[in-house]
This record gives structure tokens, C-alpha cells and sequence, in this order.
């Protein structure tokens, strides 16, 4: 799994930085400018520019680093069979 999380981000990595980064500098314009017709769009400019640098350290940092520590969790609880095991010798030995 972890060869698969660094493979992944390696190679996901530049398309989603250079997607992300042209987006929010394509919208920067829009959040400098001081006309009075532009007034009313800047807000929407820059909820969308620093949402989408948001969600690109999400995606690139919290999306692996929580697939990881799924993994970790699920890999430390106990086998499904033994557990289901367990629970047909104690049914048997009338527990």
C-alpha cells in the first residue's frame, strides 16, 4: 500500500498542483480589481481561488494520509474470521 500512496502522489502531483495553481491565478485578476462593476464578483473570486488551493493540499496531503491510516486501522483489528470463529465456539459451548 505504501509503494501505491507514493506512486500515486508522484505521479498525480504535477496535473493537480498545475490545474490548481492556473485556476487560481487565471481568477486573480478578478481579486485585484478595484472597478466598481467587478465589486460585487471579487467575493465570488475569492471564495472559488482559495477554495480551490484548499482543496488541492486536501486532495494531495489528506486524501493519502487518511487512506493510510485506514489501512492501519483495519490492519490492526482483529481477523473476521476469528472473530466469527469465536463467536461460534462460544455458541457451541453454550456460553
Amino acid at each position: 500500500m505504501n509503494e501505491a500512496l507514493v506512486e500515486a502522489g508522484s505521479q498525480r502531483f504535477r496535473p493537480i498542483l498545475l490545474t490548481s495553481l492556473t485556476t487560481f491565478f487565471g481568477l486573480l485578476p478578478m481579486i485585484l480589481e478595484k472597478s466598481v462593476q467587478a465589486q460585487f464578483l471579487i467575493p465570488m473570486a475569492v471564495s472559488l481561488g482559495f477554495g480551490i488551493l484548499f482543496a488541492t493540499f486536501i486532495i494531495l496531503l489528506g486524501v493519502p494520509v487518511g487512506t493510510k491510516l485506514l489501512e492501519q486501522i483495519t490492519n490492526t483489528s482483529p481477523n473476521r474470521d476469528t472473530v466469527q470463529s469465536t463467536i461460534a465456539v462460544a455458541s457451541d459451548t453454550g456460553s
